[in-house]
């Protein structure tokens, strides 16, 4: 992705021994993590962290859209086809995955009223 052209704000669990994050990509600024709070599956906690890294963001340089995505559920497309998509998409919400029997682990997201994640890109 074009610098400038996005933002990542992240949580790590407080146990973690990662205080700071290698930042060769250039992800996150000065390899500072946004958040740092324990998270629950299912639990308010989850909640309440979306909330917090939301409110980072905002107060961050004005963004088209946010996209909130797990360590299990990521697009698997560039960045450049991602953006295209979501513009594209404007005002819609990603709200679902679809976990595949036999692959473990893997989810991809889907956009409303298609397939897959990554159908929906084929479809624009």
């Amino acid at each position: 992705c074009p610098a400038g052209s996005f933002a990542v704000h992240a949580n790590v669990e407080p146990q973690s021994q990662t205080a700071k994050v290698n930042d060769t990509h250039g992800f996150f600024a000065a390899g500072r993590l946004k958040t740092s709070l324990h998270v629950e599956r299912f639990q308010y906690s989850m909640v309440d962290v979306r909330y917090r890294l939301l409110q980072a963001a905002t107060a961050e340089a004005a963004h088209e859209w946010f996209l909130f995505l797990s360590d299990s559920c990521a697009p698997l497309v560039d960045c450049h086809t991602a953006h295209r998509f979501l513009a594209a998409h404007a005002r819609r919400s990603f709200i679902g995955t679809d976990r595949s029997a036999g692959e473990s682990g893997s989810s991809r997201m889907i956009a409303p009223g298609s397939g897959t994640f990554a159908d929906a890109f084929a479809q624009t």
